[in-house]
């Protein structure tokens, strides 16, 4: 065993790093350590457990985050090796996307629409149907957060009955008919269409499924309904999959994230390790035990 991979590590680090096959939970807080712990599980993997670097892929939620990551892991493995995939959610799918996207009509030259895109066409959609209730971007959080809970066009007014239903409607529609028109995805339907791929095409589930075997998530707290999805298709084959969060700090409510995430982890993949990391290792125990007492009235 490469003792390098655990110097400095604390009893809780170590067992977290240790821990190689098999689901796992690391709850971390902040200041613990947590992408220590994630770069070392990741090496420990290649150097004590033989793993094919090409076959670890990691989700991080920014682009800053997985740069880190990406550089501090290739300066401890060998010249030339290079994991599957470090990157965000919708990175990876737009990958899978270009590659075997024609499997459900997505054409390879795809254009992705960012937020200004999406706005200039609600935009368009208000003006053409006298759409005066609400801004551009009430739409276009509507949509999105439909679309993080794969609800469609056609069954959004089974599910909502609102002052502004039929005009999101209406929006919703011709948007989605809008981008298919245009051979175009805005970052929601990345996830969503990924996850089509891989449900109702058996022989790229199990191509994505056999290629990349084990899965480590970041920021696992922030995580909605359609990212647990795709984790959980592709993870579900080999069970090597480990998510790493701090379920006391979720920012990403607004846009779907749901903390019940963790329990349909544990009911989805059976005997599920959960490691702590309650080491602090940038405030004080009086500022934490401080912001505790807080916390804890809200």
């Amino acid at each position: 065993m490469s003792v390098s991979i655990f110097n400095g590590l604390n009893p809780q680090q170590k067992e977290a790093v240790s821990h190689a096959v098999g689901p796992s939970i690391i709850l971390a807080g902040a200041g613990s350590g947590k992408t220590r712990v994630l770069i070392q599980k990741v090496i420990n993997l290649i150097q004590n457990h033989k793993i094919l670097p090409s076959s670890i892929v990691m989700i991080t939620f920014t682009n800053k985050a997985a740069t880190e990551m990406k550089e501090r892991i290739e300066k401890q493995i060998s010249r030339g090796e290079k994991l599957g995939f470090i990157g965000t959610f919708h990175s990876f799918c737009a990958r899978i996307l270009r590659i075997d996207g024609e499997k459900i009509g997505i054409n390879r030259n795809y254009n992705i629409f960012d937020d200004a895109d999406q706005l200039h066409l609600i935009k368009i959609i208000l003006k053409e149907n006298n759409i005066t209730k609400f801004t551009p971007s009430y739409y276009q959080n509507r949509i999105s957060a439909c679309k993080n809970q794969m609800i469609s066009p056609d069954k959004f007014l089974e599910i909502f009955s609102d002052y502004a239903a039929p005009d999101v409607h209406t929006v919703y529609k011709r948007y989605q008919k809008e981008l298919s028109e245009n051979k175009a995805l805005d970052f929601d339907d990345l996830l969503i269409k990924a996850i089509e791929l891989l449900t109702f095409n058996q022989e790229v589930r199990e191509k994505y499924q056999n290629k990349y075997r084990f899965f480590l998530v970041d920021e696992f707290q922030d995580t909605n309904l359609v990212q647990y999805q795709l984790t959980k298709i592709l993870a579900e084959k080999y069970k090597n999959i480990t998510v790493v969060g701090d379920f006391s700090q979720s920012i990403y409510s607004w846009r779907g994230a749901d903390i019940g995430n963790l329990e349909k982890l544990q009911k989805d993949f059976s005997g599920v390790k959960v490691f702590h990391l309650e080491t602090n290792y940038r405030s004080t125990q009086t500022i934490l035990d401080f912001a505790y007492s807080i916390i804890t009235k809200n």
